[in-house]
């Protein structure tokens, strides 16, 4: 076939493609909008309503593949008061535009259809689907205190642990997924200026918040808001020891300083913060994709690995590449390392290390000298001196000579490997472990492995901050 010819089929298949996207667009974003348009949710029919907004010219000039459209408060407001439902933001893929015209389909659904106007079905589409998860449908969360009474009532779709007396909660009626909502240790919510100072902590580094603006670059602000960082990069991480992992553009990764200076060059695939002065990054060598780290300098520092995880307690775990066969090892800060016969390491606390040989799974130290033979079905990290272990699939917890303090015969959510699941697997804070004793309701017990709170609830995090979310199902 003739490169000419060849060019043509290409094209034609890429025509009829880009036809079967539109028309499977235009069979769902018609009805979008149509006023009074009935949704099935879960089986009941609501009316779907509709607003016109008039954009403002910042927010349409940002308008473009994959944006947020981010709402005012004035927008909000007249929503909310037309419909119901107060939404914050709207994402979008622009589909077609002119000079002061988009067509665009919203996940918060939605089409902007001529100049500056935008028609929005507040009972969303995604909202319409069915899901199958138990824990979406039937769970409310609320906050218990440690005499397992309810502190703050389960009213939430979802909760998270409390942080500086605020916890974060999804508080909507009508979506699943949203930006959080925070509340405070008497329940109430905080106000809407709060919230978004709240939500971008967890993005704050050495004073300065990462944003992401509606164009999708990345840049950094003060507490304030105002912009410090110029909004440049298409993908970047908090601060951290005084320095942010950026991307300039795709796979290409580097580090600035809180200037924006650019002071370890983008030349790598992935970048990770600074901790205790080093930073895991992944690039190529030989031909070979690798993992190392690097100090501040951009020198590498330590070997080359297949496989590494950030820094904890000063040493990091890691697999070693170009060896003959599988080799973990323990990496000092100074780029020591510490060979580790064994086939898998997992996360190191309190100063041991998981290990596992030969499908069994015990402790070694940080010098990596045995402290707790391989013995165990599968062992989880230390807290408060007590670790998991499983035999024949019950739970029980071990001390740090090995010794068994805490019976076998509680229920695992995940015990498919020598080592346990961080966020499966119970662990003790406060002096309280959250577990369950037959697989489906959960309580507290002590280091001595007595309920102190009763096992009434389907799911339960540790206590923070003196309260622990919690998850009971939604009376029908």
């Amino acid at each position: 076939m003739k490169p000419d010819n060849i060019f043509k089929t290409q094209l034609e298949k890429l025509r009829v493609s880009l036809l079967i996207t539109l028309l499977s667009f235009l069979l769902v974003a018609p009805s979008a909008v149509a006023d009074g348009l009935p949704f099935k949710d879960r089986g009941r029919t609501l009316a779907c309503p509709k607003s016109n907004l008039t954009l403002d010219k910042t927010q349409l000039a940002n308008l473009n593949i994959s944006s947020q459209l981010m709402l005012n408060a004035t927008q909000q407001n007249k929503i909310e008061r037309e419909t119901g439902y107060k939404p914050r933001s709207l994402f979008c893929m622009t589909l077609t535009q002119a000079k002061n015209t988009c067509t665009c389909e919203l996940v918060d659904t939605g089409i902007l259809t001529s100049a500056n106007k935008l028609e929005i079905p507040h009972f969303l589409l995604r909202n319409s689907r069915k899901y199958s998860f138990p824990e979406l449908n039937d769970l409310i969360y609320g906050f218990i205190d440690k005499s397992g009474e309810w502190a703050i009532k389960p009213t939430f779709r979802n909760a998270s642990d409390f942080r500086d007396g605020h916890a974060a909660v999804n508080a909507s009626r009508f979506e699943w997924w949203h930006d959080p909502d925070f509340v405070d240790k008497s329940g109430k919510l905080v106000l809407e200026r709060k919230r978004n100072l709240l939500q971008k902590k967890d993005d704050t580094g050495n004073g300065l918040i990462l944003e992401r603006n509606l164009a999708g670059k990345c840049g950094y602000t003060d507490t304030s808001g105002k912009s410090v960082i110029p909004h440049r990069y298409s993908s970047a991480l908090p601060f951290s020891e005084g320095l942010a992992p950026v991307s300039m553009a795709e796979n290409r990764w580097g580090f600035i300083d809180t200037k924006g200076k650019l002071v370890i060059a983008a030349k790598y695939q992935e970048a990770h913060q600074f901790k205790d002065g080093l930073a895991l990054v992944r690039g190529i060598f030989k031909d070979e994709e690798v993992r190392f780290f690097i100090n501040k300098s951009g020198s590498k520092i330590g070997p080359y690995c297949s496989e590494a995880h950030e820094f904890t307690d000063g040493i990091a775990v890691v697999e070693l590449a170009r060896t003959p066969k599988r080799q973990m090892a323990i990496m000092k800060a100074d780029g020591k390392v510490i060979r580790v016969e064994a086939d898998e390491l997992g996360q190191p606390s309190e100063e041991l290390i998981p290990y596992v040989v030969q499908n069994r799974a015990g402790f070694i130290d940080y010098q990596g000298k045995v402290k707790i033979p391989a013995r165990y079905q599968s062992v989880g990290s230390f807290s408060e001196g007590l670790a998991p272990f499983t035999e024949n699939g019950a739970l029980g917890f071990i001390n740090k000579n090995g010794t068994v303090v805490i019976a076998p015969r509680f229920k695992i959510q995940d015990s498919r490997g020598p080592l346990l699941s961080e966020y499966t697997t119970p662990s003790f804070k406060n002096g309280l472990a959250p577990v369950s004793a037959d697989n489906q309701k959960m309580g507290f017990i002590n280091q001595h492995g007595q309920f102190v709170i009763a096992p009434k609830f389907e799911k339960l995090a540790p206590f923070s901050e003196g309260l622990a979310a919690a998850a009971v199902l939604r009376k029908k």
